[in-house]
């Protein structure tokens, strides 16, 4: 029986390819957090003040949430008021300048992320188990090269094509931000 060729790895193709592979994995760690009560916007929260570390008190600006996690303002306001109401996070004012305030992981925060990446984790693992050694680190290799070179490319020059893909960023942002679960029940 003839194999059918792989098909020609056009730019489209490539983007193609890395989309599915981001949303199967996106489906197991919006699946783990939902288990939690949480959005996928809320555990990106969660996980970025976990990514801010110890040495910054697990900590960040609204500000800077929003910009990580690619959300609104007041998107980004909202889900720290419910992880607050969930005790997942706590708010502090900023004692240097009155007008500004840091959001901040709490210890229960960083046990509800850790879970579910130790969950989603093993059910990647699971998943990836039948490809061949070396393939998954191979992948991963190849992703952060290509990556690398279109981070550093030039800016695409104004007129449709440049339109088409902010376009498609924003949708791609739109997107991430739509997934709903139900809001966890506040601590007591």
């Amino acid at each position: 029986m003839a194999q059918t060729p792989p098909p020609p790895c056009t730019p489209a193709h490539l983007a193609a390819q890395a989309t599915r592979l981001a949303a199967a994995m996106d489906a197991v760690t919006d699946a783990e957090a939902a288990q939690r009560g949480l959005t996928r916007a809320d555990f990106e929260v969660l996980a970025a003040l976990r990514g801010a570390g110890a040495a910054l008190g697990y900590r960040l600006r609204p500000g800077e949430l929003a910009e990580r996690c690619h959300l609104s303002s007041g998107g980004t306001s909202n889900i720290i008021r419910r992880m607050a109401e969930s005790g997942y996070v706590v708010r502090e004012a900023d004692l240097h300048d009155g007008r500004g305030s840091w959001a901040q992981l709490t210890e229960e925060g960083r046990r509800v992320v850790d879970a579910v990446r130790r969950a989603a984790d093993s059910v990647y693992d699971a998943l990836l188990r039948p490809l061949p050694g070396g393939a998954v680190e191979a992948l991963s290799g190849l992703i952060s090269l290509v990556a690398a070179a279109l981070e550093q490319a030039p800016a695409p020059r104004a007129g449709a094509g440049a339109a088409r893909a902010g376009a498609g960023a924003a949708a791609a942002g739109r997107a991430r931000r739509i997934v709903r679960a139900p809001r966890p029940a506040p601590k007591r």
